[in-house]
């Protein structure tokens, strides 16, 4: 077991009220977002945990990370040993509006808390509401509406290590004080997931392309994608199926299909489920496409000054050599020929099979 966590954060020291008045001084807004989440969100919070306290005649246990795709994804495993050590609690798992769906059809957790923003749950974790908390975000970790900083003791894993000996997962259990798991995520079948094949004609083979990260120092170049499917589709009978918010490629061929910003990550996830092959940046989908076990092909390159790094447990990382293709500096280096032989390759291996 891991040392015990100890959130070290102070909530109105010299330096979080520096940070609030900037995120104050450059949008008005944000002064009013903040007072409600001291004075109306959390006390709400605090209300629905104590009734869920009366009702489960339970000892409340807190996992909260509260964004983004590819990492509530990649820490699935934590829910599942969660829920198996601690079968007399009621587990809760704290994340924002945008991945409650994702969150509630994943983790099979008691109860989904939903809050605003990283300083709405330091509050509600300074409460001492819970009887257990695993927190799992990374030190230093600053909120995006208020500016204040996540601080725990001991200050294991930051933003300037946590790649260097561990992947999503592997970090995630050192910053919340879990034994380290090594075990990949898993995303079952979605019976609501798979309605979205009665509304959207697509072929029964398929693969499925993402373009565009988060963060735009994962990406390849707009012109790399549309070079890359060109080949692809001149070269075989198969089509290209888009995901993501907005579409990078954008081609006229009846062969390309285009469900960007279309779909719920739900449906997202059927439809990585159902395809050949899966083709992207590292991203959330790409966790997707790791957690329910379709082939692929992941562009990484140098990211926040780790050369190489590992993001997946499970599928994509058993089998490295074949999902995943280094790049030497950015992904933005990658040739297009040296992805396409990879894809061909894999693609006449499904036509083999």
């Amino acid at each position: 077991m891991q040392p015990k966590v100890v959130l070290a954060t102070r909530i109105l020291s010299f330096e979080t009220m520096k940070s609030m008045y900037w995120k104050y001084s450059i949008n008005k807004k944000n002064i009013y977002r903040i007072a409600a989440v001291f004075a109306v969100f959390t006390p709400k919070s605090l209300f629905k945990l104590l009734l869920l306290r009366v009702i489960s005649k339970k000892p409340l246990l807190a996992v909260s990370l509260i964004e983004h795709i590819g990492d509530i994804v990649a820490s699935q495993p934590i829910a599942t040993y969660l829920k198996r050590t601690y079968p007399n609690h009621t587990v809760i798992w704290v994340t924002r509006s945008a991945y409650i769906d994702l969150v509630s059809e994943i983790m099979g957790v008691d109860h989904v808390l939903e809050i605003q923003c990283l300083t709405h749950w330091i509050m509600i974790w300074k409460s001492n509401i819970f009887d257990t908390v695993y927190d799992l975000h990374t030190n230093t970790q600053e909120c995006s509406l208020c500016g204040i900083r996540i601080n725990k003791k001991p200050n294991v894993i930051n933003y300037t290590n946590y790649y260097s000996n561990s992947n999503l997962l592997e970090a995630r259990c050192i910053l919340s004080g879990l034994p380290v798991l090594t075990e990949g995520p898993v995303f079952k079948e979605s019976i609501s997931g798979q309605s979205v094949f009665e509304r959207i004609d697509i072929p029964k083979t398929y693969m499925v392309i993402h373009c565009k990260s988060n963060d735009e120092r994962r990406d390849w170049s707009r012109d790399k994608w549309r070079e890359l499917v060109n080949m692809v589709l001149g070269n075989h009978d198969i089509t290209i199926v888009e995901l993501g918010l907005r579409a990078v490629v954008v081609s006229d061929s009846e062969r390309y299909v285009d469900l960007c910003g279309k779909l719920s990550i739900i449906e997202t996830a059927e439809i990585i489920r159902r395809a050949s092959l899966f083709v992207g940046i590292e991203s959330g989908l790409a966790h997707i496409a790791n957690a329910v076990h379709t082939p692929g092909l992941i562009l990484i390159g140098k990211y926040e000054g780790f050369d190489k790094y590992m993001p997946y447990s499970g599928y994509y990382k058993d089998s490295a050599t074949d999902s995943i293709i280094y790049a030497k500096g950015p992904a933005a280096n990658l040739d297009v020929g040296e992805v396409y032989i990879k894809i061909n390759r894999k693609l006449e291996m499904l036509i083999c099979e």
